[in-house]
């Protein structure tokens, strides 16, 4: 709605008063001109006029208690449009409001279809899983009942049978245990007859691995067991190891003089075991071939620190070059070249 000027309100005021002093004189005039010598007239004159005045004063109070209420209402019109502007500004808030809770809530609807999916693939995965479990336990019933029939079936003369077989094979087992084991005394007395830097360790070496992997063949799978099998390599490389050191102290180089290589072959799964009579940065491929003393063309690998790859085997064919060290030893492969 709105509302009339102050001004405009002001101008019909003022109209209205000058409309009623004109018709007030007008009458005052004719009343003069038939009567300007009656003081009765001139009486009623006067009366009438101060009856105008007080008019005239009536509504210029009247005038500005309008202008008043002029001046109120403009205050109230110009509060009315700043609340209308908030609420304006809080609706256009509220509907940013919307729109983003509509699109979280359209982003909810479709990860929750999207959850729904994969919940039913996954049901669908379950129930094949129970279906293949199913499928397992008949077979696993099926050979229990199997199994169980055999065990009926099977007579005390079977029995009797495969406990005999059992003791010929421990008894058997336990003469070639023996006999692996005064094979291999022997070789530990041979090996020392021989000295330090002799290329024949290598040889009785290989002589032994090749003599238990016979008997582990002859014997069955079971008759060495892995256990006995690593304790036997891993003394053999202590044993070496320790021998090489006494005659390396023997010949007048202490520990702080030696470097241990380890180097592996294609023709054995143990690893050999020797010294080198020099400081680790100081041995170059020369020293190794001249300590690896076998016929024929080979490659020679190291282990070796990389900075983008970590460990690897490094190629090193320079007779000049140092070899690299790992926790204080030198670590090769031996490949052999067939020509």
């Amino acid at each position: 709605m709105k509302w009339p000027s102050v001004r405009s309100r002001r101008r019909r005021v003022e109209e209205l008063l000058t409309n009623q002093q004109e018709a007030t004189m007008t009458e005052s005039k004719g009343t003069t001109t038939t009567a300007s010598t009656d003081p009765d007239a001139i009486s009623w004159l006067r009366s009438t006029l101060h009856s105008v005045d007080q008019r005239c004063t009536n509504l210029q109070t009247d005038l500005k208690k309008a202008q008043q209420d002029c001046l109120t209402l403009d205050g109230s019109r110009r509060g009315l449009a700043a609340c209308l502007a908030n609420q304006e500004e809080a609706l256009g808030s509220l509907r940013q409001e919307l729109v983003r809770t509509t699109l979280a809530n359209q982003t909810m609807t479709n990860e929750k279809v999207e959850m729904q999916r994969k919940l039913e693939e996954k049901d669908r995965q379950i129930a094949d899983l129970r279906r293949q479990l199913a499928a397992k336990d008949r077979v696993m019933e099926t050979q229990r009942a199997v199994l169980e029939e055999a065990s009926h079936n099977f007579t005390p003369a079977l029995r009797a049978k495969l406990d005999k077989n059992i003791s010929t094979m421990d008894a058997r087992r336990n003469q070639y245990r023996e006999e692996l084991h005064v094979a291999r005394e022997a070789l530990s007395s041979l090996r020392s007859n021989f000295r330090g830097n002799d290329p024949n360790h290598h040889t009785l070496d290989t002589l032994e691995q090749c003599m238990a992997f016979l008997l582990e063949r002859i014997a069955g799978p079971d008759t060495l067991d892995m256990t006995s099998s690593s304790a036997s390599q891993s003394t053999l490389i202590q044993r070496h190891s320790n021998d090489t050191l006494k005659r390396s102290n023997i010949n007048g180089y202490h520990g702080d003089q030696f470097t241990k290589v380890v180097y592996f072959t294609e023709r054995t799964v143990t690893p050999f075991l020797t010294v080198i009579p020099r400081r680790l940065g100081e041995i170059s491929l020369r020293d190794f071939k001249t300590l690896f003393d076998r016929p024929g063309v080979y490659r020679f690998h190291f282990k070796a620190q990389d900075a983008e790859y970590g460990f690897v085997k490094e190629e090193i064919a320079d007779d000049n070059m140092i070899l690299p060290g790992f926790d204080g030893k030198i670590i090769a492969w031996v490949e052999e070249i067939q020509v």
